[in-house]
């Protein structure tokens, strides 16, 4: 087989994530009875629009949320939690003008600042959601989710240096968020870690190269939040990456354990919750997929793990490539090559794909069909596969 690129995957990172328990149905029904002894109240509007949003029911909670805008125009809270279902139904056009009024309205909340970030950066606007953070921390220069918001930017800007120094920040920053919510008419606060900034830093020094310090900080993420399951995978690819093939495997295993949580909320929008979920899941059962077959040669195992991946995440291109590599181990050709058609198809440009498709078809016997796929290989950027191009070149010319 061509040489094969077993690169451990990676899930972004995210922002303030927050696991909690709350009674929102018991909440609910609270806030029906209050509304129904008194339809004016906004702000009981505002909290089950609030609880709404946070069961991911966005049609309910716009409603209330409208109709918290509509008794209470300058009411800043409803704009900005409105302003977050937008984002969540990708309406980004919609969430900034709301954030915008939360902001006008109420100038001081960093949050909004930091929200109406996520969005600008999304519709590509790189220099508005900095310019956001900026104002967010300069509101509140102990915002570490700011910090972090501005970190993750500066990622994937490829400014490592300035990503390190903000999660930096964060983490020396205070070591919990607090959000507020309502449950049962009473307002209870639930706090959730500053993991995620040792997560992301640990994404940034892993890029570097530098694996010991990059695992340091996930060891941190996961003291601070055992039921983490993206720091177990990011943790894993580290040890891939560091050789520890053994301890990758174990970490892989505890991530796939950890099930979401579906009482899972996130201060910073930037994510579908569920989506989120099942990305990470996807990535956890490939990675573990790689080290089974390249450091344990594993393949049963492996090939296992790549459907789960599929599974989750149909457009995983990379999870057909390995599974095609591994029923390649196997010697099944031809399931060999259905894999790398499905990875082809995904992705055009996929050189190692047609490579090794063309390595199948030859030990088929099938010569022309080796030799197309391998000169597409070697149009790609696949000069590896030249010599073996060159051999069959060889035996079709004594036909």
């Amino acid at each position: 087989m061509m040489p094969q690129d077993a690169k451990i995957d990676h899930i972004p990172g995210v922002t303030g994530h927050l696991q909690v328990n709350i009674d929102a149905e018991g909440a609910i029904a609270d806030l029906d009875q209050a509304i129904a002894l008194n339809p004016q109240d906004a702000t009981a509007y505002l909290r089950r629009g609030f609880l709404y949003q946070f069961k991911r029911d966005l049609e309910r909670a716009t409603a209330d949320l409208d109709r918290a805008i509509a008794l209470n125009p300058q009411y800043a809270d409803a704009y900005f939690n409105r302003g977050n279902v937008r984002y969540y139904q990708r309406d980004l056009g919609g969430a900034i003008v709301d954030y915008t009024q939360a902001i006008q309205l109420n100038p001081q909340p960093g949050l909004a600042y930091t929200n109406r970030s996520s969005a600008r950066y999304d519709q590509g606007d790189v220099e508005g959601a900095i310019a956001d953070l900026d104002q967010a921390i300069a509101l509140n220069p102990q915002d570490a989710i700011a910090y972090t918001s501005r970190g993750n930017v500066r990622y994937r800007l490829g400014d490592l240096d300035g990503a390190v120094a903000d999660y930096t920040q964060a983490i020396a920053r205070s070591p919990q968020y607090a959000l507020v919510y309502y449950d049962r008419g009473n307002v209870h606060h639930y706090q959730g870690d500053y993991a995620i900034a040792y997560c992301n830093r640990g994404n940034v020094r892993h890029r570097q190269g530098d694996l010991v310090e990059a695992i340091k900080d996930y060891d941190q993420a996961i003291a601070l939040n055992p039921l983490d399951a993206n720091a177990y995978t990011k943790r894993g690819s580290a040890r891939y990456d560091q050789g520890d093939v053994i301890k990758a495997v174990e970490d892989y295993d505890q991530a796939i354990a950890l099930n979401p949580l579906d009482a899972t909320a996130y201060l910073n929008p930037g994510f579908v919750p569920s989506d989120q979920d099942d990305l990470g899941r996807a990535i956890a059962y490939y990675n573990r997929g790689i080290a089974r077959c390249y450091g344990q040669r594993d393949l049963i195992g492996a090939i296992e793990d790549y459907d789960q991946a599929i599974q989750l995440n149909p457009q995983y291109a990379d999870a057909y490539y390995n599974r095609g590599i591994a029923r390649h181990g196997q010697e099944n050709l031809v399931r060999a090559i259905e894999n790398y058609d499905q990875a082809i198809q995904l992705n055009p440009q996929y050189a190692l794909a047609y490579g090794n498709r063309g390595l199948a078809y030859k030990e088929l016997q099938r010569y022309e069909e080796a030799l197309s796929n391998l000169n597409q290989a070697i149009q790609l950027g696949l000069e590896s596969a030249i010599p073996v191009r060159d051999e069959i070149q060889r035996l079709l010319n004594q036909q």
